[in-house]
C-alpha cells in the first residue's frame, strides 16, 4: 500500500485525487474512477448535514454478496452456497 496524507472531507470531493489515490494502492483505474464518484457523493452528503472540509476521513468499500444457502454455517465448518451482487455499500 502506498504511504500517503490522511484524507479530508475536502480532498475526498475531489474524484479524481481519490482515484489516483486508489490507483496507487491497486485498483484499476475505471474500478477506481466508479468508486471516487461513490465517495465524492457520500462525501458532500455529510458536508450538507455539517461535516467541514477539513475533517479527516476513511473510506470503506464492501462489494455485494448474497448467501444463497448456508447462511451462518460457514464459521461452524459447514457449507457456504455465496453468489455475486451488483449491490454495494460504501461508506465514510
Amino acid at each position: 500500500m502506498a504511504e500517503s496524507k490522511p484524507l479530508t472531507m475536502r480532498m475526498l470531493c475531489d474524484g479524481a485525487e481519490l482515484a489516483a489515490r486508489m490507483a496507487a494502492n491497486g485498483l484499476t483505474g475505471p474500478a477506481a474512477e466508479k468508486k471516487a464518484v461513490l465517495f465524492a457523493g457520500c462525501a458532500k452528503t455529510l458536508q450538507k448535514h455539517g461535516l467541514v472540509d477539513e475533517a479527516e476521513v476513511k473510506c470503506f468499500f464492501v462489494p455485494g454478496r448474497i448467501e444463497v444457502l448456508g447462511k451462518h454455517t460457514d464459521y461452524a465448518g459447514g457449507g457456504v452456497v455465496p453468489s455475486c451482487s451488483k449491490v454495494v455499500q460504501a461508506g465514510l
